[in-house]
Order: structure tokens, then C-alpha cells, then sequence
């Protein structure tokens, strides 16, 4: 059974994107300052449940609130999301940033319209990470950046049959359980399949959920976030998670513990900011073998990302020879020299590691910015001796 709700027969301010807004010109009440000092993000923060969290987080008094969402609300989004009809057809990260400026004017809103994965590493980098995502294989991508970086996440779900309602608190450390931890081979083999040729977020099928559902699991959310940014130094980095059956107003809390088994390593990198003006790749490897030891057999990788070796132009076949990280390039790849086409990256032409011996003298005394790693991009070489990890810094 799905629930409906219906548009105001008042229009809202033209400023308003969603209901209640702020009072036109009215000053907004002020925010407690005890979270200034903390930032957040938002990964899906425009969807059943990520439009209901925005206003909780707003209203936290946090110094930045960072909002990722690649999409752009429709009309379908009325009856689930917390929005009103100025918002279809904007992008919903900017939706969302709009609803923080009018609720603490104070807090630094940022919004991201790209996919997570396309986002450098680095800039996750946050008090707590919150998840509002509807497929598997980014809540993967997600778990591992939060062990990576030493950021505690909050992931949360709904599922309209049974009216439940997941919410996972996952704490990085040594013996913390994982969200993998508690994945079978059939989560696996669901994983949604992300191909180089396609674009936008790989969304799984629509689940329809009600609006009040993912208030709720907004609600839940936020408190354990909350929980999270005022929690003491040196509490134990315990893992858990909350699962709500409203329809039978049934409440289950429990462990997440490590498995033994766990496909994912659990590792969290120790990461040194290096700046990356005009640091050249050659400068990178030689700084690599230096601190590892390692004077051979280095290689270079960016977890989750691959590095691009070939363009191709799917209208006349003409190829173009590349090396370059993968991510979302505004306006794509370019257009093909031959017939204009726009180019795509082939999957075979990919590799998710280069080795120092197989590069080119052109490409060791370029940059690394030539090399398509930008600000926040985590970097990490390693050889027979070890392993370091460099963020980019500008």
C-alpha cells in the first residue's frame, strides 16, 4: 500500500523548494553552536530518505553540511520525497543545499551533483558519512571509503513491504564488523553492474516507498548521527544496527561483528596530504620507493577508480591512445577527430593499477593533475616493501 501526499492548494514562496519552508521573510531562529566545529555529508540527499534528513541536519548547527545526489527530481518524486513542485526538474543537490541556507544561513552547504564514486576520496574526509542510497554497489563503494579514511558512516534503507526500516551504524577499527560483514555470496552476485559506456548512478529498481517510511528512517538517521558527533574520544568502535518493522511496531538492535570470512580487508590508510603543484609522476614514484624502500616493482593505483589507456568513437571506430583516471569528465570524453562523435572509454582499455616500468618518459615528466588526479584524489603506491597513501592537496 503506498501513501499520497497531496500539494498545498497555497503555492509556496518562490524560494521555497519544500514544505514547511521557512516564512518569507522571516529570520531564522537561531542554531545551537555546539557542532560548528563538525562536518557531515550526505550521499543521497535528495531521495525518499536523504529530502527528510536535509532539514534534521540543518538544524544541528553543523559548520558544513555536504550534499551529493547526481540526480534531478520529477514529478513522480511528490508523493515520496519532501518536496514541492518549484522543485521538478532541479537538480536535487542544490534542492537540498537551498533548504539548509534557509534553515541555518550560517552552515557551509555544499552540493555535489556527480555520482559518489566520482567525488576524490579525500573530500569524504568528514565528521560523519551518511548514506540515503537506493543500490548495492555504491553502499560498497561507501563502506570501504569509511574504513579507507577512519569515518564513521550511517546507512540507511526502507523497504515498503513489512513497512521496515534499516539504519546501520558502522564504526571503523580494528575488530569492527563491516557492512560486508554481513553479506552472503547472493549480495554479491546482485551487485549492480556499473559499464563504462553508460552514464548516471546504477539505480536499482524503484521501491515506492512512502513518504512517512523514509521520514522515519530519517529520523532514526539523524539521531545516530548526533550520537556519533557528540560521542567521547575513545569510545570502542562498535558497529550495529537498527532494524524497525513498523507494521507489527517491532524494534530489533544487533551487532555487526567482523568475520573472519569478510571479503573486504578492513584497512584504514594512514594518509599524508602532499601537494601536487607541479609534482610531476616521476617525483610521485621516486617519493614512493623513497619511503617504502622499494626501488623497483612500484606501481600506482586510485582504489575504485581505473585508469583509461584508450578512446573510442562508437559511430566510425577511430581510436585515440589516452592514460588518464577514469571520473566523470564534464561534457564527456571529447568529441572524435575524424567524425565529432563523442568518445567513450571501452572497458578492456582500463586498468586499476599502472606500473612504473610501463610508463613512458612523456608520462613520468608530466603532472600528476595531467595524469587526472585532482584535489582530494587519494593515491597509493606500493612495491615489495610496503605500501604509502598520498592525498592530493592543491
Amino acid at each position: 500500500m503506498s501513501a499520497t501526499i497531496h500539494a498545498p492548494s497555497q503555492a509556496p514562496p518562490a524560494r521555497a523548494q519544500v514544505g514547511p519552508a521557512a516564512a518569507a521573510g522571516a529570520s531564522p531562529a537561531p542554531r545551537p553552536a555546539r557542532l560548528r566545529d563538525h562536518a557531515v555529508m550526505l550521499v543521497g540527499a535528495g531521495g525518499n530518505i536523504g529530502s527528510h534528513l536535509v532539514p534534521h541536519l540543518a538544524r544541528m548547527g553543523l559548520g558544513r553540511i555536504v550534499l551529493c545526489d547526481p540526480d534531478t527530481y520529477g514529478a513522480e518524486n511528490l508523493t515520496t520525497q519532501a518536496i514541492g513542485p518549484p522543485a521538478i526538474g532541479q537538480p536535487k543537490a542544490q534542492v537540498q543545499r537551498e533548504v539548509v541556507t534557509q534553515l541555518d544561513p550560517e552552515a557551509d552547504a555544499v552540493a555535489i551533483g556527480r555520482l559518489v564514486q566520482d567525488v576524490p576520496r579525500g573530500q569524504l574526509r568528514v565528521g560523519v558519512l551518511l548514506a540515503c542510497v537506493d543500490n548495492r554497489a555504491t553502499r560498497l563503494y561507501l563502506n570501504q571509503t569509511a574504513f579507507r579514511l577512519g569515518v564513521p558512516w550511517v546507512d540507511a534503507a526502507v523497504e515498503p513491504d513489512g513497512l521496515l526500516v534499516r539504519v546501520s551504524v558502522v564504526k571503523p577499527g580494528p575488530s569492527a564488523g563491516c557492512l560486508e560483514c554481513a553479506w552472503s555470496d547472493r549480495d554479491y552476485a546482485l551487485l549492480e553492474q556499473q559499464h563504462p559506456c553508460q552514464h548516471g548512478s546504477p539505480h536499482a529498481a524503484r521501491t515506492n516507498a512512502p513518504a512517512p517510511l523514509g521520514a522515519l528512517a530519517a529520523a532514526l538517521q539523524a539521531i545516530e548521527c548526533r550520537k556519533l558527533l557528540e560521542a567521547q574520544a575513545g569510545e570502542p568502535a562498535q558497529s550495529r544496527q537498527i532494524l524497525l518493522a513498523a507494521s507489527t511496531h517491532k524494534l530489533y538492535v544487533s551487532h555487526l561483528l567482523r568475520r573472519p570470512e569478510c571479503r573486504f580487508d578492513h584497512e584504514t590508510w594512514s594518509l599524508e596530504r602532499l601537494p601536487a603543484h607541479q609534482l610531476s609522476v616521476a617525483a610521485l614514484l621516486d617519493r614512493a620507493a623513497r619511503q617504502t624502500g622499494s626501488n623497483s616493482d612500484i606501481s600506482l593505483r586510485v582504489e575504485g577508480r581505473p585508469f583509461v589507456r584508450r578512446l573510442v568513437c562508437p559511430a566510425c571506430s577511430h581510436h585515440e591512445r589516452t592514460l588518464r583516471l577514469a571520473a566523470h569528465v564534464p561534457g564527456g570524453w571529447g568529441p572524435c577527430g575524424k567524425c565529432g562523435t563523442p568518445l567513450t572509454a571501452p572497458g578492456f582499455d582500463m586498468s586499476d593499477r599502472l606500473a612504473a616500468s610501463e610508463l613512458p618518459p612523456s608520462l613520468l615528466a608530466a603532472t600528476v593533475q595531467q595524469l587526472g588526479l585532482h584535489e582530494g584524489d587519494v593515491v597509493s603506491l606500493s612495491g615489495p616493501r610496503g605500501q604509502v597513501h598520498y592525498q592530493i592537496e592543491a
